[in-house]
């Protein structure tokens, strides 16, 4: 079994820890983006019925749109109504700006256990590995019981920025960037 001296262990540490909080920096920044977007879908969502409805009661005070106009709109509400009630845009929202803000609280303290906590030679190594491995849990179960939304950012990512984009957005000095 290879034997490894306290420095060495303690890179390792602080290596994983980076891989960690850049892994947690992704994804708080994926689930807010996320979230960002189903506000906005439901807020589309919602001035539609309103002009919708607007238009209708329009027609009926003043008879001023045609009966089979106000039959399409009138279906046109119940049909925005269904999307919202299928895709349910503010639970969605909700769901990923709480997940947002726990793997953001998460990458907040992975950055102070870099800066805080690993650079010290007081402290003892095995203190270290173990509150390292309390991260990695804490990761894990964040990621067993918060929406996926890595495919949604996929293709953002592509649709914006293009192939290019994609190598750029996940490039591996942004660690380096972020901690340095």
């Amino acid at each position: 079994m290879e034997t490894i001296d306290a420095e060495e262990r303690r890179e390792r540490v602080r290596k994983r820890t980076i891989d960690q909080a850049s892994s947690a920096w992704y994804t708080y920044n994926q689930h807010y983006k996320a979230a960002n977007f189903y506000k906005f879908l439901s807020l589309g969502l919602s001035s539609i019925i309103a002009v919708i409805g607007g238009v209708l009661s329009y027609g009926l005070i003043w008879d001023g749109v045609p009966n089979w106009q106000m039959i399409v709109l009138a279906v046109s509400v119940s049909v925005v109504s269904g999307i919202q009630l299928v895709v349910e845009p503010g639970e969605k929202r909700d769901r990923l700006q709480k997940s947002a803000q726990q793997y953001h609280a998460l990458f907040d303290d992975l950055v102070d256990f870099l800066s805080l906590r690993v650079p010290y030679e007081n402290d003892r190594d095995d203190a270290i590995v173990a509150e390292y491995e309390e991260f990695r849990k804490r990761r894990e179960e964040l990621n067993e019981k918060m929406p996926d939304v890595s495919s949604i950012w996929y293709h953002y990512v592509k649709w914006t920025k293009g192939s290019k984009g994609m190598q750029e957005a996940f490039a591996d000095d942004i660690a380096e960037e972020l901690f340095e």
